[in-house]
């Protein structure tokens, strides 16, 4: 059985190259007995991962068990519907986290809880000192999330798929067993 996380309200469930393969695929039936999801009849990536997919699914193939290389589908605990996708890729000096929830589940605080969770998962997994985001500066939803998961704004920055980004951060304090802090 694959890796599965829970928090109050979210059950995450850590996504394999062949997950994605079924939901590119638009295997619905295939990608719920998979992860045991529920999606709509019409399966569709959350916002701002449409794009992303395939390129999600090589990373998950060519490092799937590297924790900084992680994927991850969130599930509603009460039903097991799809809230969105959140996880994680390295860069030369940190890791970035990325996420998106459904936009009818957005305002809830889902992403918030599991980021919390995956964050935490995260640094007990990897020796990982600095955690990063890039946000568009009119993504106030994301600003918001990172600002809950105690990141703080570090600078700017442009990304050649979205354009300009607000960078957020969060270093972690000590050597593999540390609590995170806000960047310094």
């Amino acid at each position: 059985m694959s890796e599965r996380l829970e928090t109050d309200r979210l059950i995450l469930h850590r996504l394999t190259g062949d997950d994605v393969d079924a939901w590119l695929a638009g295997d619905r039936f295939g990608l719920e007995n998979r992860t045991g999801a529920r999606f709509p009849a019409r399966l569709e990536a959350p916002p701002l991962f449409v794009e992303d997919m395939e390129a999600i699914r090589d990373l998950l193939r060519e490092r799937g068990d590297d924790p900084t290389c992680s994927s991850w589908l969130m599930l509603a605990r009460t039903n097991g519907a799809a809230v969105g996708i959140a996880g994680f890729s390295r860069t030369e000096d940190a890791v970035v986290t990325g996420y998106s929830v459904y936009p009818a589940l957005q305002r809830m605080g889902l992403a918030t809880e599991g980021l919390q969770a995956l964050v935490a998962w995260l640094f007990e997994q990897a020796d990982v000192t600095r955690l990063r985001a890039t946000i568009p500066p009119d993504n106030s939803r994301s600003v918001r999330v990172a600002e809950k998961l105690g990141m703080e704004l570090v600078g700017k920055g442009e990304d050649p798929a979205v354009g300009p980004v607000l960078v957020y951060e969060l270093v972690r304090t000590g050597s593999g067993s540390g609590q995170p802090s806000a960047a310094t």
